[in-house]
């Protein structure tokens, strides 16, 4: 394929290359992909320039990209706290039903859901806080410092 002129830079180095991304998507701010694509990208600026069907296969790629990587936090999750797909749709606040479909990677979860999926198997303590019945009042916080917290937040 012949060099295309890139409608950023000006220069002719507009050539179909693989391309991770990151691309924004819906609520999603940045998302780079498990699998590149091809695109056009400018060597000289890195611009990605859009081809007709190339909106359709970004999106298909990004949906695969997040179902895939929802699908594993969700599998780490359960195994790491050994709880039901219930116990867990429960301290994210969906539906066991749409938890079990991020979990075979036919749903695709929105930003929200997948950060929470994303703290809950990053960080362990996490799955203890978000338990609806936890007490807020169990978190040893120094008084002073939560008072200064406060003073901050007015």
């Amino acid at each position: 394929m012949k060099a295309r002129q890139c409608g950023n830079c000006g220069k002719n180095t507009m050539t179909l290359q693989k391309v991770h991304g990151p691309f924004s998507w819906k609520d999603f701010m940045s998302v780079v992909l498990l699998e590149p694509i091809d695109l056009l990208q400018c060597s000289n600026c890195g611009e990605i320039g859009y081809r007709p069907k190339d909106t359709e296969t970004i999106d298909r790629s990004i949906e695969a990209t997040i179902r895939a990587l929802s699908g594993k936090l969700v599998e780490t999750i359960i195994e790491r706290e050994e709880c039901s797909q219930t116990i867990l749709a429960q301290r994210i606040g969906i539906t066991p039903e749409y938890l079990s479909g991020i979990k075979s990677r036919t749903r695709t979860p929105g930003f929200q859901t997948f950060n929470m999926l994303k703290i809950l198997a990053e960080e362990p303590s996490a799955f203890e806080i978000s338990d609806p019945t936890f007490d807020i009042d169990d978190i040893e916080v120094p008084v002073e410092s939560y008072r200064e917290v406060l003073k901050k937040l007015a």
